[in-house]
């Protein structure tokens, strides 16, 4: 006897069911960070070893002479570009290297990253660094007003690129390679290419304090001092939504699907690190515990599937929070200053690096491949 229509399943129904099933595990796994999806249907997700998160850097990087205000990893995960209130650009080759850790768990020996390149040129402190997307180019700019355009392999400045009349404050480059854009403090965002050194567009607007461009380029997201996030459709850089934040935001973040950013929000009785879903304009989860409310704070995503999201903090630790829930997972000391901007190897979904006004980065390790043993820790809110 055959099922009415009403209650049958409709072609491939189950395998959708099942699906879902699956991801919302992975979801709600505290310390799934494996590329590879949840398969098992016996059981809830579970990473399975009891380890803790590493309480200590793997690597100290010290080469500027003053507060380092931002860093990134190339795409390839070989290399960090670090920026740096000494006015200078620092290339580091941090190619993994042997690591020799005792029973405890503990570092006995290492191979430190090296110095590639020291790029010097900046006036004034720099801001910002972005590779293009084959990190054929570095960009860097800063409070000199200049962009700078780089060949990172051999150290060279390749173009300077004049605009803006107060700092720059944020670089992104648009998809192809070849083209980017910029905004600062003079209220303006422009569009470049690494062929000219004018502009090809030159948009009046609001002061920038940090953009954002999605990965297929569709979109740019910026925010502005009077907590303004608005949207841009691209390459057009036509306006076409905004939204207003709670407070003050020093740095947004964009996800590697495009619909999702991060923003910390300063504030000196509740700073908090908000997630925003774009596309329904509506803030999906809070991250709390650092301290934010004088300095810029940069988050970044991170972990396979972008599972975590990390910032740093005024109190000199670093915070890795569950991007799902928002559970904190651990607190990271080792730096002796404000943290101010922290990258994840999208390379090498387990290390991350830190940059802070002790002068120094400092490369992070998760102790496991899977990430696992991360247990919430409690927090003042």
């Amino acid at each position: 006897m055959a099922l009415p229509p009403s209650v049958r399943l409709s072609p491939h129904r189950l395998e959708t069911l099942v699906s879902q099933a699956l991801e919302l595990q992975m979801r709600q796994c505290l310390r799934y960070n494996s590329p590879e999806p949840w398969r098992d249907l016996l059981k809830d997700c579970d990473a399975g070893v009891e380890e803790h998160i590493a309480q200590d850097s793997l690597f100290v990087l010290a080469h500027h002479t003053d507060e380092v205000w931002h860093i990134q990893f190339s795409h390839d995960g070989t290399r960090i570009a670090s920026a740096s209130k000494d006015t200078t650009v620092v290339i580091w080759d941090v190619t993994t290297r042997d690591v020799t850790r005792d029973g405890m768990g503990g570092v006995t020996s290492r191979d430190a990253p090296v110095v590639i390149h020291v790029l010097s040129g900046h006036l004034d402190a720099v801001s910002s660094v972005a590779w293009s997307q084959e990190d054929r180019w570095l960009l860097s700019c800063g409070n000199d007003r200049s962009i700078r355009l780089w060949d990172p392999k051999g150290g060279n400045l390749l173009q300077t690129f004049f605009q803006h009349t107060e700092p720059v404050t944020a670089l992104a480059w648009l998809p192809g390679g070849t083209r980017f854009v910029s905004g600062g403090f003079d209220k303006r965002i422009c569009t470049w290419s690494v062929l000219s050194p004018e502009p090809e567009a030159v948009l009046q607007g609001e002061r920038i304090t940090d953009l954002a461009v999605t990965a297929d380029g569709s979109r740019m997201f910026t925010i502005s001092p009077d907590k303004k996030i608005t949207v841009f459709s691209m390459p057009c850089m036509e306006e076409v939504a905004s939204v207003v934040e709670s407070e003050s935001m020093t740095s947004l973040c964009v996800s590697e699907d495009g619909r999702h950013i991060l923003v910390c929000v300063s504030s000196e009785a509740r700073p908090e690190v908000h997630l925003w879903d774009m596309d329904e304009s509506l803030i999906v989860q809070r991250y709390r515990g650092h301290k934010s409310g004088r300095y810029v704070l940069r988050s970044a995503f991170g972990g396979a599937r972008e599972a975590f999201v990390v910032c740093g903090s005024e109190c000199s630790q670093v915070y890795l929070w569950h991007r799902e829930s928002g559970a904190l997972l651990a607190r990271l000391a080792g730096h002796s200053a404000t943290i101010n901007c922290v990258s994840w190897n999208r390379a090498d979904r387990a290390s991350f690096a830190s940059a802070s006004d002790d002068n120094t980065i400092r490369i992070w390790r998760l102790p496991s491949p899977s990430a696992a043993g991360l247990a919430p820790v409690p927090y003042d809110v």
